[in-house]
């Protein structure tokens, strides 16, 4: 993925956001911690709660999806570039025993999908901690979904 000014802007809003909103005001148990932070590759993070695995956490990364547009020279093209959010949580153990609650999960991806990009949803296998790292488990055991932009459908597979 690459970096762009605008993935940090809508981290900053996701940020403040989900801050406000994953509190015991907002019905949740506890509150969740959301700190930002920046991956190996520059695209800016949020981490949700601690990161270990069995505790209510999530792990958000914010990119533009790659372009291969080139001008009339061979250079790289100005071009409009959706954005990808990935998002990980955890499997539940046994049924409806998530460890980060629905509501959270339910309030992480309206909050991304309402932004207009594309959210991928990798749920990691339980007792593994849901970080982009780990995302591969995820993919390796099925758990995947892919949440287009309802407004404008399509938008985000340009």
């Amino acid at each position: 993925m690459a970096y762009t000014q605008k993935a940090q802007g809508f981290i900053d809003v996701l940020a403040v956001e989900l801050a406000q909103r994953l509190t015991v005001a907002g019905g949740l148990a506890a509150a969740l911690t959301v700190v930002k932070a920046y991956d190996t590759d520059g695209a800016p993070m949020l981490s949700i709660g601690t990161l270990a695995a069995g505790s209510a956490s999530a792990q958000i990364k914010i990119g533009s999806v790659a372009t291969v547009n080139k001008d009339s020279l061979g250079l790289g093209q100005v071009v409009y570039s959706p954005h990808l959010f990935e998002v990980v949580t955890e499997n539940a153990s046994a049924i409806n025993a998530y460890p980060l609650a629905l509501q959270a999960q339910l309030v992480i991806l309206a909050s991304l999908t309402k932004l207009g990009g594309r959210t991928v949803w990798y749920s990691v296998p339980s007792a593994q901690a849901p970080t982009i790292a780990n995302k591969a488990l995820a993919i390796t055991t099925g758990s995947t979904n892919v949440i287009e932009n309802l407004q404008y459908p399509g938008v985000a597979s340009m």
